[in-house]
C-alpha cells in the first residue's frame, strides 16, 4: 500500500491568517490578538497550546470573533483527527466572510474523511478559483479527485500544487502517488528523490520509492544500517509495486524475502504471497 500523508495543521500554514478576517468583520483588538496567538500555535503544530487558548477565548463573553474561533476549532479538530467535531464547528459559523479558503479546506477534509469525495471536489475546486496560489488547496483538491477515480485531474492538481510549493515533501509525495496511479513510475521515482532530499528520515517517502522501483521491475537495494523490519517493509512495498503492473514473479520473490527478513510480518503479507499463482 502506498503511504499517504494525513490531514494536519500544517496544511493551513500558508493560508490567510484568521486575524486578518477578524479585523475585516470588526472584531475588537483584544480578540484579534487572541486569534493571532491561537493561529500561530495551531499552524506550528502546538495543538495542546492552541486548545488551551481556544478554551480561554470561548469562556469570554460573546464577541465579533465568534466565527473566527469556530473556524480555529474546526482546524484543531481536523489536526486531532476528529472530522465529526470539525463538522460541528463549521456548522456554528454564522458568516460566509470568514476566511473562505480555509473554511473550504476544512470542509473538503471533512468530506474526504467521510468518503464524500464528489462533495469535496466541489468545495475545493471553488476554493482553488478563489485562492489559486494556495498549494494546499490544490493538494486536497487532488485527494478528492483521486477519491472519485479522476486520476488525470488529480495529477494536474498536484502539478499545480508543486508549482506553488516546490519544496514541500508532502506535496511531492502525493504527486509521486498520482504519477504511479497514471502508470508513470519513472517520473514518480525522480519526484520522490526530490522529496527524500528534503526529508531524508521520512520512511513513508522511502517506502513509496521502493513501490515505484517495484513497478519499474527493479528490486530495491538495502540501505546502509537499515534494520530487518524496515528492509522487510520496503521489500513488501516493492512487491506491491511489482504486482500493480502484473510483475507476479518479481512480486512473489520480494514478498518471500520480506517474510524472511521479518518473521513477525503481517498475516496480510502471507495472504498476498499465497494469492500469487505459481510462476516459473
Amino acid at each position: 500500500m502506498i503511504a499517504r500523508v494525513m490531514f494536519i495543521a500544517a496544511a493551513i500554514a500558508a493560508m490567510a491568517p484568521c486575524a486578518s478576517s477578524a479585523q475585516e468583520i470588526g472584531a475588537d483588538a483584544q480578540s484579534v490578538a487572541m486569534i493571532e496567538q491561537i493561529d500561530r500555535a495551531l499552524q506550528a503544530g502546538r495543538l495542546d497550546e492552541a486548545e488551551s487558548l481556544l478554551n480561554v477565548a470561548e469562556a469570554q463573553p460573546a464577541t465579533d470573533a465568534h466565527d473566527m474561533l469556530s473556524l480555529l476549532q474546526a482546524e484543531l479538530a481536523m489536526a486531532r483527527g476528529r472530522p465529526d467535531a470539525a463538522a460541528r464547528a463549521l456548522a456554528a459559523l454564522d458568516s460566509d466572510r470568514v476566511a473562505p479558503c480555509r473554511v473550504a479546506l476544512v470542509r473538503g477534509g471533512v468530506d474526504i474523511s467521510a468518503g464524500r469525495h464528489a462533495e469535496a471536489v466541489t468545495a475545493l475546486a471553488g476554493a482553488t478559483v478563489l485562492c489559486p496560489d494556495d498549494a494546499m488547496l490544490w493538494r486536497w483538491r487532488a485527494r478528492a479527485e483521486r477519491g472519485t477515480g479522476r486520476y488525470a485531474d488529480a495529477l494536474l492538481s498536484l502539478r499545480s500544487a508543486d508549482a506553488r510549493a516546490p519544496g514541500n515533501p508532502a506535496v511531492l509525495n502525493d504527486l509521486a502517488v498520482a504519477l504511479m496511479d497514471m502508470g508513470e513510475p519513472g517520473e514518480a521515482t525522480a519526484v520522490l528523490d526530490r522529496a527524500i532530499a528534503l526529508s531524508p528520515a521520512d520512511h513513508g517517502l522511502i517506502r513509496n520509492r521502493a513501490f515505484a522501483e517495484g513497478m519499474l521491475g527493479n528490486p530495491p537495494l538495502r540501505l546502509t544500517g537499515e534494520s530487518p523490519p524496515a528492509w522487510s517493509d520496503r521489500l513488501e512495498a516493492a512487491g506491491d509495486g511489482a504486482m500493480k503492473l502484473g510483475k507476479a514473479k518479481l512480486a512473489k520473490a520480494l514478498y518471500a524475502e520480506a517474510m524472511i527478513q521479518n518473521p513477525n510480518h503481517s498475516p496480510d503479507l502471507l495472504r498476498r504471497y499465497r494469492a500469487i499463482e505459481s510462476v516459473k
